[in-house]
């Protein structure tokens, strides 16, 4: 899902993109809209070959003499019609990044569905809090996601909002990272925020 105060959580300065930084004035922390129109200028500007709305339906190795390639069989949706089209694309690299938390976890515990009568969601569906405004709602774990979440609701009018978590969180101010914490993290030691 996207929520619409989704920022990164990394500082700006760990995010740059090869042969082209971000503009000196740009967010430490960067917001998702700004994020997503920089990555589709920067593909149009250093000339990518992107395909969006596309779906790997098989990767195998095949040789072309003792050259080893890849074969990707993909299936792209248009974004304005449910037209699809297949395609193949050979390359002698491959970079597997579809992310370890593509997939929703959702718990299944006797009556989740039955006896509770509110709306269940996952994270990846989650849009935004202004469906909840002036309702109670719990949020079920703390990690980035669950934080930014509960602030969403807050600002959205949420009646009340609960986290539950099975460990406590050390809550510190982007301020104070940036102050004291990030110098363990960087790889520039002659670098120093102020």
């Amino acid at each position: 899902g996207q929520t619409r105060s989704l920022h990164l959580h990394d500082p700006v300065w760990y995010q740059h993109l090869p042969y082209l930084e971000f503009p000196k004035t740009w967010p430490v922390f960067t917001p998702k809209d700004k994020l997503a129109d920089w990555m589709d200028a920067y593909a149009t500007l250093m000339d990518l070959n992107l395909k969006t709305n596309t779906r790997v339906t098989k990767a195998t190795e095949e040789y072309e003499g003792k050259e080893k390639t890849w074969r990707i069989e993909t299936i792209s949706t248009s974004e304005d019609s449910d037209s699809t089209e297949a395609s193949v694309i050979k390359a002698r690299h491959v970079v597997f990044a579809t992310g370890n938390s593509s997939r929703p976890k959702i718990p299944n515990f006797p009556g989740a569905s039955s006896a509770f009568r509110g709306i269940q969601l996952h994270t990846s569906r989650y849009t935004g809090g202004k469906v909840f405004a002036g309702k109670r709602v719990v949020v079920i774990g703390s990690n980035n996601s669950g934080f930014d979440i509960c602030q969403d609701l807050w600002e959205q009018g949420a009646g009340s909002v609960t986290m539950i978590q099975r460990t406590g969180s050390m809550i510190v101010s982007s301020d104070s990272v940036l102050k004291y914490g990030l110098f363990l993290f960087n790889e520039d030691p002659q670098y120093h925020h102020e």
